[in-house]
């Protein structure tokens, strides 16, 4: 996988405890940070998820909610490229 680096939740987040959780997700880079909100329906079998997003977040196996504003770890993937020069 690419890189791991830091992104704030745009809403929050509830999952399982016990588990880690994978959320497909769309980035935006304001003010020198990256912002990360849900790309849709996150069930398996939703392909259009996986198309629009643009990154994963990898939610911790310990917590079970992540609120808005909080930073999570997150592997670009699809067309980075064009996200990292969005960056500069």
């Amino acid at each position: 996988m690419r890189p791991l680096f830091k992104a704030i939740l745009r809403e929050e987040i509830t999952k399982k405890p016990g588990k880690i959780q994978i959320v497909r997700i769309k980035l935006e880079y304001e003010e020198g940070r990256w912002f990360a909100g849900s790309a849709g329906n996150q069930q398996t079998a939703i392909l259009k998820t996986m198309v629009d997003a643009q990154a994963l977040a990898v939610l911790p196996a310990e917590s079970c909610y992540f609120a808005a504003g909080d930073e999570v770890d997150v592997h670009f993937y699809g067309n980075y490229c064009d996200l990292t020069e969005a960056a500069r």
